[in-house]
């Protein structure tokens, strides 16, 4: 909840007595599962205007997260996932930006593009619109250099305007580069 997970469910909530069934042993059968469950939700719910609170901040960083990176390309999860660790580590909670909410990119300073190769043509031009309003970009080798389809895009302006960086290796490594450009 406090990392802006809205909701989650445990989508088994029975017991099955008959091994062959594909929800024996389901959660009811885990009886600490069970008691960690109602913990938690009854500590989200006596927390529940302060972690709405956190969720409200305004961040100044947002990392891209490219669905066609993501089904192109095996390592961008890891390379995003390190990203956003070595964000952490240096005290910079980062927003999220994807296609679907391109519209929020102009709320942030910063965009980070985690080894994001392949973006629609509308991403490239909202990054673009981004950096000609005066907002910066960190980007990786080859970044929003593929459409969709796997055709070459002009990543000129990014490469031009932008910070580059290797979101590969060490987490310390990566949050070094970052700490040393966001600061």
């Amino acid at each position: 909840a406090i990392h802006g997970r809205s909701m989650s469910s445990i989508w088994v909530w029975e017991r099955s007595h008959d091994s062959t069934s594909p929800i024996y042993n389901s959660v009811l059968a885990r009886p600490d599962i069970v008691a960690e469950t109602g913990k938690r939700s009854l500590d989200l719910a006596a927390l529940g205007s302060e972690i709405a609170a956190v969720g409200q901040l305004n961040y100044d960083v947002a990392l891209w997260y490219s669905k066609p990176s993501r089904l192109y390309d095996a390592g961008f999860s890891k390379r995003m996932m390190n990203t956003y660790k070595a964000l952490l580590s240096i005290g910079k909670k980062p927003g999220i930006v994807s296609d679907k909410s391109i519209g929020k990119l102009n709320n942030y300073k910063v965009l980070i593009i985690p080894g994001a190769q392949y973006c629609t043509k509308d991403a490239l031009a909202a990054v673009n619109d981004f950096i000609g309003k005066g907002g910066k970009v960190i980007y990786s080798d080859g970044a929003f250099s593929r459409d969709e389809y796997k055709k070459a895009l002009s990543n000129f302006n990014i490469v031009s305007n932008g910070y580059l960086y290797s979101p590969s290796g060490k987490v310390s490594d990566i949050a070094k580069t970052l700490l040393d450009y966001l600061n």
